[in-house]
């Protein structure tokens, strides 16, 4: 479910009145903890651009990198070589992956160390990736260089204490796009046409990204105090994006934008042993710190000049406030009940700077943008809501789990939502450099309310443990299925400025407001070892997504997809094991879209045909030191496009050619 980066069972309901709210502390203080801040979850902006993932920084599920235009909702299990990278025996491992679609390696080393008082572990890791052809035989501008490092340092000088210091950082330059072209969308009224560009105007040529925490757990034997948890971090993100690096661009048009994004903050929980029972806190503070700038294009006297403040020095503090707690109401039954405060003080405070270009030429600052589609709006904003979630859970601590939730929880508007601001080069609607190119957020936007029911329940045989492992020679099963439904307040969506704002705008901008909107998906996960050798799964996904406002389909919806697997496993003669497996993903038409500017945002790339495509993988290991995986994929060379496709920067999706038939191989092995 890509649907707004929801985690099954990690949702909230927001409390409403002072009556609900003692309710809820009575409630908390009559029960035993369970993890406040993870229990009600911060949400993301639903179908968000951003660089590739952080963690992990390695994964051999993946040889040969990253490939962002495959989104498969199943993954195979890393198979025989399990062993050897998830050996707890060893302190040292290493590997290497390639791959043939994008001539992409990753070579990582993992270094651990533990003593009586001292720890460690040092990860280095190398990547990138190239071109590659699609089974079309057209080739697909891709690619990436890519170095990362973690450092952990900690020291345990009694039983109870823990503290350790970690350090990340990643760092991708020459990072290929789609390149925007200009397309024509005809009005529906036949009043003319809306020109955009669809595509990315610039490569993220240089993103450097760190990450430093210093981490103190406690454990007390005290008759109130439980466990202490408390954090300070430091995250930095330093992008450069151009559109010449990597590109043939005429001097005049070549343009730059230097982005500079921090989050400080601090996170403390703790476990309180109140009147016979226990309680969850959890405090989290962040500061952000957002500037960006954009330089040169068109018009412009070249790439010293400041030709938009994108992020006009958006300052932001978000301080969150939890409790949760779980209590018994029956025997194997549980219902925990989380609730939480979140307030968020927000300000551009550089949004009245202006351009270095002449605003006649199409450019503007950020709050005459601002002004041009939402009127006279403050840029100062303070607001806070709480959330609150009720979940019951049953577990007979042997074959069968279930789970139903109601929730009623907030997501603040990020950075982007609120103050983005991308001036045009022109004020000619008939150019892709026209008004369609400008990116406007909106400063007083209300934040999203989420009514969100969810319920789930497993099942399995008496003989099941594991996929691929069972109790005795019997066949074993296991079932798995969740549900969610989501009735969204306020859904904060991209859309094209039509004249529904308050002043009336209608030149196709791109703007942010808010709507309503539902979102639902089932998920069911059966896997079955048939034999004990031989083991299928099959996993299925239905998401759903509707703008209920103005009837018509939200943008980045998964269409159904379904994933079965077969697996035989088997040991070797020499000491280790082997498994060969296949693969076969279907995912049907993607008909369910948002990609027409006139109408809508536009944001999706457009409608995509339903593809079946065929993986084949198999690995070995030998003692658990060494091992060996290698596989096909896409294994008939099937041409198809994957509309859940990932792309690291902000501008129009479009459709890409996923990669044409291609091997890959991966050997790992550990000291």
């Amino acid at each position: 479910m890509e649907a707004q980066n929801y985690t099954p069972n990690q949702t909230g309901m927001g409390l409403k009145s002072t009556l609900s709210i003692a309710v809820s502390v009575a409630l908390l203080i009559s029960s035993t903890a369970v993890q406040a801040e993870a229990f009600i979850p911060s949400l993301t902006a639903h179908g968000k651009p951003k660089p590739y993932e952080v963690m992990p920084l390695y994964d051999l599920n993946k040889a040969g990198g990253v490939m962002p235009y495959v989104q498969e909702q199943a993954e195979s299990t890393l198979g025989a070589v399990d062993t050897v990278v998830n050996s707890k025996s060893k302190n040292i491992r290493v590997g290497s992956s390639y791959n043939s679609a994008t001539e992409g390696h990753e070579t990582f080393a993992d270094i651990r160390q533990k003593g009586s008082l001292f720890y460690g572990r040092a990860i280095v890791v190398d990547e990138s990736a190239g071109n590659y052809k699609g089974a079309s035989g057209e080739e697909v501008r891709f690619g990436y260089d890519r170095q990362a490092a973690q450092v952990v340092i900690g020291t345990t000088p009694r039983a109870s204490t823990d503290i350790k210091l970690v350090y990340v950082r990643d760092v991708i330059k020459d990072n290929k796009v789609p390149v925007a072209t200009g397309n024509s969308y005809a009005i529906s009224d036949g009043s003319g046409n809306v020109v955009v560009a669809d595509g990315f105007g610039m490569d993220p040529v240089d993103t450097d990204r760190q990450v430093a925490k210093l981490m103190w757990d406690e454990s007390f034997t005290h008759d109130v105090f439980q466990k202490m948890h408390l954090e300070l971090y430091r995250i930095d993100l330093d992008r450069l994006a151009d559109n010449y690096s990597l590109r043939d661009t005429a001097t005049p048009k070549q343009q730059s934008a230097k982005i500079d994004r921090s989050m400080s903050g601090f996170k403390a929980d703790t476990d309180l042993n109140l009147f016979s029972s226990q309680l969850n806190l959890a405090l989290d503070y962040t500061a952000i710190n957002h500037e960006a700038k954009r330089y040169g294009g068109p018009g412009t006297a070249g790439l010293e000049t400041v030709s938009a403040y994108l992020y006009p020095g958006v300052e932001m503090d978000e301080l969150l406030l939890s409790a949760t707690s779980e209590f018994d109401i029956a025997p194997l039954q549980t219902l925990t009940l989380g609730v939480n405060f979140k307030h968020v003080s927000a300000d551009a405070t550089k949004a009245t700077q202006t351009n270095s270009t002449n605003p006649g030429a199409g450019n503007k600052s950020a709050i005459q943008l601002y002004q041009t589609y939402y009127g006279d709006v403050e840029l100062k904003q303070s607001e806070g809501h709480a959330s609150g979630k009720l979940q019951w859970d049953y577990d007979n601590q042997s074959d069968l789990t279930a789970y139903a939730s109601i929730a009623n929880f907030f997501r603040s508007p990020d950075t982007q939502e609120r103050y983005f601001a991308v001036s045009a080069f022109s004020p000619d609607p008939s150019v892709p450099l026209g008004p369609t190119a400008r990116s406007v957020g909106n400063p007083e936007i209300d934040w999203e309310q989420h009514r969100r029911v969810e319920a789930g329940v497993g099942k399995s045989s008496e003989a099941w443990v594991d996929y691929g492992r069972t109790r005795g020679h019997s066949m074993a099963w296991q079932v798995d299925a969740t549900a969610y439904y989501d009735d969204i307040n306020n859904f904060i969506t991209r859309d094209r400025a039509r004249g529904q704002t308050a002043t009336g705008a209608n030149d196709y901008a791109r703007i942010w407001r808010n709507v309503d909107a539902t979102m639902a998906g089932i998920e069911i996960d059966a896997k079955a070892n048939l034999t004990k050798n031989i083991a299928s799964r099959l996993a299925l996904n239905f998401t759903q997504g509707e703008n209920t406002s103005e009837n018509r389909d939200l943008y980045y919806i998964a269409p159904f997809e379904a994933n079965l697997f077969f697996d035989y496993f088997d040991y070797l003669s020499t000491g280790g094991t082997w498994n060969i497996g296949t693969q076969i993903r279907h995912v049907a038409k993607q008909n369910s879209v948002d990609a027409d500017p006139t109408t809508g945002s536009g944001y999706d790339g457009g409608e995509a045909d339903a593809f079946t495509v065929v993986n084949l993988y198999a690995s070995a290991q030998l003692n658990d030191r060494i091992g060996l995986k290698a596989g096909v994929n896409n294994l008939t060379d099937k041409s198809y496009t994957d509309t859940m496709a990932k792309f690291p920067l902000e501008g129009n999706r479009v459709l890409v050619e996923a990669p044409e038939r291609n091997f890959y191989v991966a050997i790992t092995a550990n000291f």
